[in-house]
């Protein structure tokens, strides 16, 4: 298969460089041979094509083998295309759920009560007792960092 790669296969793992390491030719022949696996069970016979377009929802062996196939050959497979409406309207709910369930807004009154401290501390001015008493010491309130 390493030798004359059908299409799916150069389109998906490319050519396989004839100075190839063992190491890379092995791991270049069992990608393909998932995925060849994989074609033979589904029946595709199009070289040109890897895997089903379409979840296999009734043969969930070939589902499987589907899925091993798209993580050999490295396959970018948006998995809300192969979804069903129900399927997408369920995770539209799901979603809305978890936004009424969310605790509110926090980050902006968190950054409200910073700035107000940080204005508090601002104006604040240095205090100083009038008198201090004989034997203590007076008594001195600094700002703190903001």
């Amino acid at each position: 298969m390493a030798d004359q790669p059908e299409g799916w296969v150069v389109h998906h793992l490319g050519m396989l460089s004839p100075d190839a390491s063992p190491i890379e030719r092995e791991d270049y022949a069992r990608r393909a041979a998932t995925g060849a696996a994989y074609r033979e069970a589904a029946g595709i016979t199009d070289p040109e094509q890897a895997i089903s377009a379409e979840p296999h929802r009734s043969n969930p062996e070939l589902e499987s083998m589907r899925l091993a196939t798209i993580k050999a050959l490295e396959i970018a497979v948006d998995p809300m295309e192969s979804m069903t409406r129900s399927e997408l309207e369920a995770m539209v709910l799901d979603g809305e759920r978890a936004q009424d369930w969310a605790p509110p807004e926090v980050p902006s009154q968190l950054r409200l009560t910073s700035q107000a401290e940080a204005d508090a501390w601002r104006q604040s001015a240095p205090a100083e007792p009038a008198t201090t008493r004989p034997g203590r010491p007076a008594l001195r309130i600094t700002r703190r960092c903001a």
